[in-house]
C-alpha cells in the first residue's frame, strides 16, 4: 500500500497531506457500521444452514500500546508480564456451527472515555446487541453461550436466560450457593467447593502456543496439552446452576457427542 501511496510525480506531497489530516482522500469506513454488516452476514449464512446448534464464544481482552502518548482516552492495562501498560480494552462475540464460524460482537472502549459507564453496562450491551441480531435463528437453532470466568456474574446468565438461551460458564466465585445433586438424585444446597467434588476430568487435549511458562525468560512456541477439567467444570456448572442436564434430559448433542469415547488421562 506504500507503495501505491507514493507512487508518481506528486507522491511524497499525497503523504504529507495523508500525515498531516489535510488530505480529502480519506475512508468513510465506520467500525461499528462494519461490525454490524459482519454480524448481518454471519446470520444470513447461518439461515440456510441446516445446523441445529449455534455456540457463542464471548471473550474480553486488553489492547496494549505501551509506547502510546497521545492517543484519546488512553487507560491502564496489563501487559503479558503483570505490569501496568496504556492501551485499552475489547469485548468480542464469534459464533460457531459445525460448518460455519461469524463475528458477531466487536468494541474497543476505555474508561476514561467520556461516555463509558462500566465494564458490566459494555457487557450488556453486548448480549443484547448479539441476541437482537439473532432473533431470525431462534426457532431453528438452539443457542449456547461459551464463557471464561470473567464472566462469572448472575447478572450475565439472567440476562441470556430471560432470553431463551443456553449458558456454559467456567467460575470465578466459588462460594457462590448453588444446589448440589447426590448420589440418591436429591438436589441440596451447597457451595461451588462441594460441587467439585463430583466432578470427573473426562479427556486431554493438545495445542501449540507461543507461551511463558515457568521461569523462561521469554515467550517460545512449546506444545501444552491439558486436561479438560475446564470444560467439565463448565458443563457441570450449567447442570448444577440451571439443572440443564434434568430439564432438557441430558447435554446439547454437539458436546454429548464430543465427550463420547474419551477417556481420563491417568495424571489427573
Amino acid at each position: 500500500m506504500g507503495k501505491e501511496v507514493v507512487k508518481g510525480k506528486k507522491g511524497s506531497q499525497r503523504v504529507i497531506r495523508l500525515a498531516s489530516g489535510a488530505s480529502t482522500q480519506r475512508s468513510e469506513l465506520d467500525g461499528e457500521q462494519l461490525t454490524k454488516r459482519l454480524r448481518e452476514v454471519a446470520v444470513e449464512q447461518w439461515q440456510q444452514r441446516p445446523d441445529e446448534e449455534l455456540w457463542l464464544i464471548a471473550a474480553s481482552s486488553d489492547l496494549r500500546k505501551p509506547y502510546a502518548e497521545v492517543m484519546p482516552y488512553l487507560m491502564q492495562v496489563r501487559d503479558q508480564d503483570d505490569e501496568l501498560v496504556p492501551g485499552y480494552r475489547t469485548l468480542n462475540v464469534i459464533g460457531l456451527t459445525s460448518g460455519r464460524r461469524g463475528l458477531l460482537y466487536h468494541r474497543l472502549f476505555s474508561s476514561h472515555a467520556p461516555d463509558f459507564v462500566s465494564e458490566p453496562a459494555e457487557v450488556q450491551e453486548a448480549l443484547q446487541t448479539v441476541s437482537q441480531a439473532l432473533a431470525p435463528l431462534k426457532k431453528q437453532k438452539t443457542i449456547t453461550w461459551l464463557l471464561d470466568s470473567g464472566f462469572d456474574d448472575v447478572a450475565v446468565w439472567r440476562t441470556i436466560w430471560e432470553q431463551q438461551k443456553h449458558v456454559v460458564s467456567r467460575i470465578y466465585h466459588t462460594e457462590r450457593t448453588v444446589a448440589v445433586q447426590d448420589q440418591e438424585g436429591q438436589w441440596q444446597q451447597g457451595d461451588i467447593a462441594r460441587a467439585r467434588a463430583h466432578l470427573r476430568p473426562l479427556a486431554r487435549v493438545e495445542t501449540t502456543l507461543e507461551v511463558k511458562r515457568g521461569r523462561q525468560a521469554r515467550p517460545k512456541k512449546q506444545p501444552l496439552m491439558r486436561g479438560l477439567s475446564r470444560l467439565v467444570e463448565m458443563l457441570a456448572t450449567q447442570a448444577i446452576l440451571s439443572r440443564y442436564a434434568n430439564e432438557h434430559e441430558g447435554l446439547p448433542p454437539n458436546i454429548a457427542t464430543f465427550l463420547q469415547g474419551w477417556s481420563p488421562p491417568n495424571e489427573l
